[in-house]
């Protein structure tokens, strides 16, 4: 496979698992910043400063696994601002380490094969080797969006 029909990807870790996203959506990896806590869903984090806006922060791995300990319990070190390509302009992920830089061809990719985690997960890959999970960005920018709906709702209360 030619070089331009590669994806340039990152790996990010989360603490359950890895996520594969490409690398265009991922605008900026930053230390945790301070988060103003907003609504009640547990893998909402609540809302933080970035580049002079207001974005939301969210766990994908508290969503997928709801039974984790509750909301700051177990702090990631780090946060994946993403540009979003639906419903919200950007919004950060916690993630547990810095991610890595794969070239994805057609051959570095195979099926997992074995369901998938939560709704926020298209579907799970071998990618390059490392075991991922390819995130389904319009239910998680969906789900987001409602969520930052509830959440104004709930301030406007």
């Amino acid at each position: 496979m030619s070089d331009d029909k590669r994806l340039q990807a990152l790996i990010v870790p989360l603490r359950s698992m890895n996520l594969v996203v490409p690398q265009v959506l991922v605008a900026e990896i930053i230390p945790f910043p301070h988060v103003s806590v907003v609504g009640e869903l547990p893998w909402f984090e609540g809302m933080f400063e970035w580049r002079e806006r207001t974005i939301p922060l969210v766990s994908v791995d508290r969503f997928c696994n709801p039974d984790e300990e509750g909301r700051g319990a177990m702090r990631s070190r780090r946060v994946a601002v993403l540009n979003g390509i639906e419903d919200v302009v950007q919004y950060g992920i916690e993630i547990s380490s810095i991610p890595h830089p794969v070239r994805l061809g057609q051959g570095e990719v195979r099926s997992a094969d074995d369901g998938k985690p939560c709704e926020m997960v298209a579907a799970l890959v071998h990618a390059a080797g490392v075991r991922a999970a390819v995130p389904d960005f319009a239910a998680l920018e969906n789900r987001v969006a409602q969520a930052l709906k509830q959440a104004d709702k709930s301030v406007e209360a």
